[in-house]
């Protein structure tokens, strides 16, 4: 079963560029991972603070693979939490495309 997630992230005041780089290398890092199917950093438009992470993996052996990866000790747990005013986390599960005409 694929490994959905977004992540919200809010900067504290002062953080915000130096998060905004932070998702920009892990975005590129994350997406060389086997078994990444979708990496996707976002920046609110009307708030500089503010980022949506959208993660997309193969499986639960692939995302347990990315958040035991060097880059996110690094970047991730080593760096970035301790910049963040809030970090929240929601799993999803995909929807199967119905066949057409189906109701």
């Amino acid at each position: 079963m694929p490994k959905i997630l977004t992540v919200r992230w809010v900067a504290a005041p002062g953080s915000e560029e130096r998060v905004a780089e932070i998702v920009r290398i892990m975005t590129r890092l994350t997406r060389e991972e086997i078994g990444c199917v979708a990496y996707q950093g976002h920046r609110a438009p009307d708030d500089a603070a503010e980022f949506l992470l959208y993660e997309h993996y193969v499986d639960e052996a692939a995302f347990r693979a990315h958040v035991d990866s060097d880059h996110f000790a690094r970047y991730v747990a080593g760096e970035a939490v301790g910049l963040l005013e809030r970090r929240e986390r929601r799993e999803w599960e995909p929807l199967d495309v119905a066949e057409p005409g189906a109701t």
